[in-house]
């Protein structure tokens, strides 16, 4: 009996590339399945529908269910990252630096939405897959380098505060950009707030930007009129006393 042949897993046309085709829509399809139902409610199958491959494809790329996640998860962590990392502040001042970092790490979009549900999700397992990729704490080192280089800048200039941990002050942008991106419908519907227009997500933004500026400025800009005006009483003391 003539033994049927045993399907490809990939096309000649796929086959020839480093990346195949094939990997990078698992992965994005992957990346909507988990963001949506979790790592527990997300269905393979549906993962290969939506990338137009198959299950031997998974397989062949990531091993297992398991596997799929953490890929996804080393991918979301780049993807989300990959513009500020790009971001070159050395032309920049330290606030513009600040602003255009912030519009590239925390960008409201549907990929930011499904990053975060994936951390959520992730963080209810105890970051159990995160706690198993050295490159996502790499990426991390790398984005702490660049808010460092922007405080330190700051500091240079006289317009940023000195001593500012550059980690938790990464922690505080994280809470509160994304969470405007995360509950824009229900902050919209609970207080009022548009966060579901791009008009109205830029404004909460811009406010949210202004507070952040105020909690990290330096005082000395504060205290210059002050020692200002001190000097001017001395000396219209002294005149005084010499007339």
């Amino acid at each position: 009996m003539r033994k049927r042949r045993a399907m490809p897993l990939l096309r000649k046309s796929e086959a020839t590339k480093g990346h195949p085709p094939a990997r990078e829509r698992l992965l994005a399809a992957a990346l909507r399945e988990f963001g949506d139902k979790g790592f527990a409610g997300a269905r393979v199958d549906k993962i290969t529908r939506e990338a137009n491959t198959n299950k031997q494809l998974v397989y062949h790329y990531f091993g297992n269910k398991e596997a799929l996640f953490k890929a996804v998860l080393e991918l979301a962590y780049r993807e989300y990252s990959a513009n500020a990392l790009r971001l070159s502040i050395e032309n920049l001042d330290a606030k513009t630096a600040l602003r255009r970092f912030i519009d590239q790490m925390f960008r409201p979009s549907s990929a930011t939405v499904y990053f975060n549900q994936i951390l959520q999700d992730e963080n209810r397992f105890g970051a159990r897959h995160v706690k198993l990729l050295p490159s996502v704490k790499q990426t991390y080192v790398e984005v702490i380098k660049v808010v460092q280089a922007i405080l330190s800048k700051g500091v240079k200039e006289g317009v940023f505060r000195g001593g500012i941990d550059p980690r938790e002050f990464y922690v505080s942008l994280v809470g509160t950009f994304n969470l405007r991106t995360m509950n824009a419908r229900t902050l919209g519907a609970a207080i009022g707030v548009p966060l579901e227009t791009d008009a109205g997500m830029a404004r909460s933004r811009a406010a949210a930007f202004d507070l952040i500026l105020h909690g990290i400025s330096s005082r000395t800009g504060h205290s210059r009129p002050k020692r200002a005006r001190r000097r001017s009483i001395a000396n219209a003391r002294a005149s005084r006393a010499s007339t």
